[in-house]
């Protein structure tokens, strides 16, 4: 994960935190670099746009940063793009590509 994160996030650190707390500043950075990691390939479901791939990256970003709000923001941008894809894919009759 990105080094600054911890500095961020106190959480991380497991220090006065419960583990709640701890699973929580954990798994938002960690969906956070799985969506730059979207943003940066160009290709989820199918391949991206290039303004989703902005979107998604802005999404990576508000993930990174604590804060419950920018949290939703992050988590919707995701659901956002997932959704779409899946109707994209539905409408020309495509399946997504086996692993």
């Amino acid at each position: 994960m990105f080094p600054y994160l911890f500095v961020l996030s106190p959480h991380m650190l497991m220090l006065d935190a419960t583990p709640l707390e701890v699973l929580y500043s954990a798994l938002s950075p960690t969906m956070g670099v799985i969506m730059v990691g979207i943003a940066v390939e160009g290709h989820l479901f199918k391949t991206l746009p290039n303004w989703m791939r902005a979107l998604v990256l802005a999404g990576s970003l508000s993930l990174l940063h604590p804060g419950l709000l920018t949290d939703m923001i992050g988590l919707g941008i995701l659901i956002f793009v997932i959704v779409t894809q899946k109707i994209q894919m539905a409408a020309d009759g495509q399946k997504p590509a086996a692993a």
